[in-house]
């Protein structure tokens, strides 16, 4: 087992709010003007964010934070479990998400995506249907992930993102990190669809 269970409970839990931005700068400027923020001061945010993808609802997405370091509190739903791997600085968790209203949203964003693409759901057979493998091959006859790329490009993807905070406790000082967690079904299944392709 690389799994070593961590603490179930911590002292909070926080709220998850939907950003209206999705680039980086406006990313952070919501964040910063958020009212947890404003309630702990900016000079108590940590100066790095921790950006989460599909994977905490599986296997789970990888966090790390300095040695030393006391989480106190998490987004709703989340929950951290410590790797056994041994790092000089730091230590690594795995986010996991198991059920709740973001695991609900991600399913209703699955169904959209695929009514959008005419299909009755995301599987690697339905994306074969819209996205044949022969019209992303060279002249050689080589699949090329660009050509593909390039077409799902303009395509337009439901997605939502969402931020929450993580409260930890380092050297002494209590502090927020921020929490950014993108959902988009049919980039993930692409890029699944996209390595089937590659043979890998």
């Amino acid at each position: 087992m690389l799994f070593l269970l961590m603490l179930s409970f911590y002292n909070s839990e926080f709220e998850w709010y939907q950003l209206e931005g999705t680039g980086a700068r406006g990313i952070s400027e919501e964040v910063m003007e958020s009212p947890m923020v404003k309630k702990y001061g900016k000079d108590r945010v940590a100066n790095k964010f921790i950006y989460l993808d599909s994977g905490i609802f599986g296997g789970g997405c990888k966090v790390l934070f300095s040695k030393g370091t006391e989480i106190r509190g998490l987004p709703e739903g989340l929950r951290l479990m410590k790797r056994a791997i041994k790092m000089k600085k730091h230590d690594r968790y795995s986010a996991l998400y198991k059920e709740g209203k973001l695991k609900e949203t991600w399913k209703e964003l699955e169904k959209e995506s695929a009514r959008k693409l005419g299909i009755f759901s995301l599987t690697l057979e339905e994306m074969r249907k819209i996205f044949p493998e022969e019209d992303f091959k060279n002249e050689e006859g080589e699949f090329e992930p660009g050509l593909m790329l390039e077409k799902i490009g303009r395509l337009k993807c439901p997605s939502r993102t969402y931020y929450s905070f993580i409260e930890i406790e380092e050297d002494r000082t209590v502090k927020l990190m921020p929490v950014v967690l993108k959902l988009c079904p049919i980039k993930e299944k692409i890029e699944k669809y996209i390595n089937s392709l590659r043979g890998g």
